[in-house]
């Protein structure tokens, strides 16, 4: 599997289970004017995501992990440092690390 270099906020099984189909999403999509280039995330330029990946790699001396594998335990160790030290809004963690989503 190739390094993350770019964090993807798309949740994909959502948008299938919303339209029904991947191919219902790239149809609306594409019927849409132009508006897919515009999909908007609540962190606006992803900076927070580029912080934590630049975090987890330097704590795990890599630069090639792919972030849906790390053990449970983990997810809550670096969940915790980044809310603590670069102060991340939970939801932004709960989707760079595909968990569910909180209510």
């Amino acid at each position: 599997m190739g390094s993350l270099t770019t964090y993807n906020f798309i949740d994909y099984e959502a948008l299938i289970e919303l339209y029904g189909s991947f191919e219902k999403v790239l149809v609306s999509l594409d019927s849409n004017a132009g508006a897919e280039y515009e999909i908007k995330d609540d962190c606006g330029d992803h900076s927070c995501y580029q912080k934590m990946l630049r975090m987890l790699y330097s704590v795990c001396n890599t630069t090639k992990i792919n972030v849906e594998k790390i053990s449970d335990n983990s997810k809550k160790y670096f969940s915790d440092i980044y809310i603590s030290i670069l102060g991340v809004k939970k939801e932004n963690i709960e989707k760079f690390f595909h968990l569910p989503r909180s209510s």
